[in-house]
């Protein structure tokens, strides 16, 4: 067998594999086959495999093997780290409880919810303690979304009109103010780009904005649906998902769409992109999608889990997270071609998941308040 590499001790081998938490290599004809359980194994063949510099950035672990029984290490690949996974979920030390429907983070530490009964909460520490923000608005505030410093919120309003507005935050969910000329409609969804575009989809409409939320005007060509979830790649290109089984695409920044060539039949809540290619949809009745083409044709996940899905994000590096109102949590590390569960779940009636794409997870619930997962 060959020695370790240079400046690699068994113990500290040992340890870089620890770090990983929760996880298990397997090799076959000494070559990396894959993750395969959620458990640490017992001992280690440290003569055979392992780990080179298990921490050389976010998100990111290089395996070695040997490349023959007697010869030198090699890295044969790189792979997401492990502890980006949401596997196991806890309670936080200070929960607020509310009717939560999404939450979202800024990636810099700043996490923000919200409520149909009208609250507004935040955090800075990845969801362990919040607060209410200091400046709330009254409203059914279905879904939060934040882009390059600008928040915003959508209000799906009340019976009989379903008149919703639009409110946005600047000061990372502290204070907030409604738009100067909101679209009026009963809105589920939202998301940005970065670049001052945003838009959002809802009963029968769809609306946009290109000042960072201040004004807001209803689509040029809509695809009028019961839409309930939109996302972009923040590189021009928009997918809308419905609970009708629609999934619909623009490249216009929200203003003309079009029916995806392939859709799926579905109840579908929540779509999500990971910036990089991918796109994901859950559905309510437990379906799971995904597209490689910008929502244009979409294929159901290979292995698909029952679930009353109802939001879905990318953590990064082919991890995606899901939770739903039945009381799972479930995720993908092969960018949604399968899924499990998580291994630790928290009960609750789960509406909206975050990540920060560090390893940090946060789920917000309708009857249960706040969830936490860092691997």
């Amino acid at each position: 067998m060959p020695p370790l590499p240079p400046n690699i001790t068994k113990t500290g081998l040992l340890r870089g594999l620890g770090g990983w938490n929760n996880s298990s290599l397997s090799r076959r004809n000494n070559t990396v086959r894959g993750l395969l359980s959620t458990r640490v194994p017992q001992s280690l063949d440290t003569t055979s495999g392992g780990i080179l510099n298990p921490s050389i950035g976010i998100g990111v672990t290089r395996l070695a093997m040997p490349r023959n029984a007697a010869g030198t290490w090699r890295r044969v690949a790189t792979i997401g780290n492990i502890t980006n996974i949401p596997n196991v979920w806890s309670t936080p030390t200070m929960q607020v409880n509310g009717s939560w429907q999404s939450v979202a983070t800024d990636e810099q530490g700043t996490w923000v919810a919200v409520s149909v009964n009208g609250r507004q909460i935040r955090s800075t520490d990845n969801g362990n303690t919040w607060e209410y923000s200091a400046l709330e608005l009254s409203g059914t505030w279905k879904c939060v979304a934040t882009s390059n410093g600008t928040w915003i919120a959508v209000n799906a309003g009340v019976f009989p009109t379903f008149q919703g507005s639009q409110m946005r935050s600047i000061d990372g969910g502290i204070t907030w103010q409604l738009a100067d000329t909101p679209a009026l409609r009963g809105w589920q969804s939202v998301a940005g780009d970065g670049a001052g575009n945003w838009v959002c989809v809802g009963a029968e409409a769809i609306a946009r904005s290109d000042d960072d939320g201040v004004t807001w005007v209803f689509a040029t060509t809509p695809i009028f649906d019961m839409l309930d979830g939109v996302a972009t790649d923040t590189k021009g290109n928009w997918v809308a998902v419905g609970f009708s089984g629609k999934q619909i695409r623009s490249n216009s920044n929200g203003d003309i769409w079009e029916e995806a060539t392939i859709q799926l039949p579905g109840f579908w809540r929540s779509v999500a992109s990971d910036k990089n290619g991918t796109w994901v949809a859950v559905a309510e009745n437990g379906r799971m999608a995904r597209s490689n083409d910008n929502g244009n044709t979409w294929q159901y996940s290979n292995v698909e889990i029952d679930g009353d899905w109802r939001s879905v994000t990318s953590g990064g590096n082919g991890v995606w997270g899901t939770v739903g109102t039945d009381g799972r949590q479930a995720f993908s590390r092969n960018n949604g071609i399968t899924w499990q569960y998580s291994e630790v779940m928290v009960p609750g009636e789960w509406y909206g998941i975050a990540s920060d794409q560090r390893g940090n997870w946060v789920a917000v619930s309708q009857n249960n308040g706040q969830a936490l997962s860092n691997g």
